[in-house]
């Protein structure tokens, strides 16, 4: 995926909805930072990580990443 770079973020949002699914914390955040760190205004992968830190009970970092989905 990596030589594919307009693919790779949503390989590794599709990764991370898939952690999320299976409660696996730890690689849901891996893989929805590693999507927004390949296209910084993908939007669903942010909101996704609100919802991550929302049920991590980080509301600061969650409202962060509602703004930068709100941005997209």
């Amino acid at each position: 995926l990596t030589s594919l770079p307009e693919y790779a973020a949503a390989a590794w949002y599709g990764l991370g909805r898939v952690a999320l699914r299976r409660q696996d914390d730890a690689a849901a955040r891996q893989a929805l930072l590693a999507a927004v760190e390949r296209y910084a205004e993908f939007g669903a992968a942010h909101y996704a990580l609100a919802q991550l830190h929302r049920r991590a009970g980080t509301p600061d970092a969650a409202a962060l990443a509602l703004a930068r989905q709100q941005r997209c």
